[in-house]
């Protein structure tokens, strides 16, 4: 699972990705892992700045910011 996470390019489109339901209870990805606790896919290193952004902002999906960049952001609000 994680090499065809691997082969998005764009961290946008992956973030899209894991949020769209599929034919599996209208699941997410996302959900999906986290039911059945999927830990090895949730430590997806290009995960973890996803759910970062998402947790912290409200238009996480804003091309013109990377996630990478906005990691760094998150990471410091929370030590506020």
């Amino acid at each position: 699972s994680q090499r065809l996470l691997a082969q998005i390019e764009s961290d946008h489109l992956l973030a899209i990705m894991i949020e769209i339901p599929s034919d599996i209870e209208q699941m997410s990805i996302l959900d999906i892992a986290m039911r059945f606790k999927l830990e090895y896919f949730l430590q997806f290193h290009r995960l973890q700045p996803i759910f970062m952004t998402m947790w912290c902002e409200y238009k996480f999906l804003d091309p013109s910011r990377s996630f990478r960049d906005r990691q760094n952001d998150s990471a410091h609000t929370l030590h506020l």
